[in-house]
């Protein structure tokens, strides 16, 4: 015995043809966003590579400088503005004490006995921030520089008397413990800037950062459109293994997603040194 159905459709459940291509239209849209952002979908390969331009360089015999910028607040981000932002903070890092160095865009030079420094570039919405990972400055050589150069006296009194020094700043903030109560047991915990001495990792990259941001219409030594908040401590101090790990923070998969804007390019490999 057969049984026999009956079959029939409401046809207030029929969608038109401009419905179905509608729906089908939403359709691509929420995959095509649900690809872009799904891990599956992060260029490790390019990620990985760009950690390793980095990595390979770092020496667990050396200490290291992470010096942060924020730039163009109010604007749209730009990532070819951003790398122009990297050559200038590169070149005057290096006239810090090398007041005769000559920048070139097209040449990324040097002095010899001038430290290595990576860039890193993260968006911010309107602004962004430029991370420097820099080896640290043979104190000796700070020490020389001031000794000798009276320019580079005039600046570091001028820091350190008028900027640093009557502020008497903590070196380890309060912000850096609340990331990371470790910080307590830090050398230098309790301590402010001006109980360092003058050859101090903690000084010369906080000096460093101050002369970065300086700029008047009588003193142009900084770069134009830098800025910091000055209860921001921006500017650390890290061993190898430290160094390492921040190199793994600064690239994000966020930044290695296919068919994003900045893929691969958050590591300004332009105005790095990588020998």
């Amino acid at each position: 015995m057969s049984t026999v159905m009956n079959q029939w459709f409401d046809r207030d459940l029929i969608s038109d043809q401009a419905t179905r291509d509608y729906k089908k239209a939403q359709n691509i849209e929420y995959y095509s966003h649900w690809k872009l952002h799904h891990s599956n979908h992060i260029n490790h390969t390019l990620k990985q590579h760009s950690m390793n331009l980095v990595q390979r360089l770092i020496d667990k015999n050396k200490t290291y400088y992470l010096l942060t910028y924020s730039c163009s607040e109010g604007h749209t981000f730009d990532l070819q503005q951003s790398k122009k932002m990297c050559y200038y903070i590169r070149s005057k890092h290096i006239q810090f004490l090398f007041q005769n160095h000559k920048p070139n865009p097209s040449s990324v030079t040097k002095p010899a006995m001038f430290p290595r420094q990576w860039f890193f570039i993260e968006p911010k919405n309107d602004r962004y921030h430029i991370h420097v990972l820099m080896e640290a400055i043979d104190p000796r050589l700070f020490i020389k520089k001031l000794a000798q150069s009276t320019r580079f006296r005039t600046i570091f009194h001028r820091l350190t008397e008028d900027k640093l020094f009557p502020r008497n700043q903590d070196v380890i903030s309060q912000k850096m413990i609340d990331k990371f109560d470790g910080y307590v047991e830090h050398q230098h915990y309790g301590r402010t800037y001006n109980l360092l001495d003058i050859s101090d990792d903690w000084l010369i990259s906080r000096l460093l950062v101050e002369y970065i941001m300086h700029r008047t219409d009588n003193e142009k030594w900084g770069v134009i459109g830098v800025h910091q908040s000055p209860a921001c401590n921006h500017s650390k101090v890290m061993n190898e293994s430290e160094a390492l790990s921040k190199v793994e923070y600064l690239n994000k998969d966020e930044f290695f997603k296919i068919h994003s804007d900045i893929q691969g390019e958050n590591f300004c490999y332009e105005y790095s040194d990588l020998i």
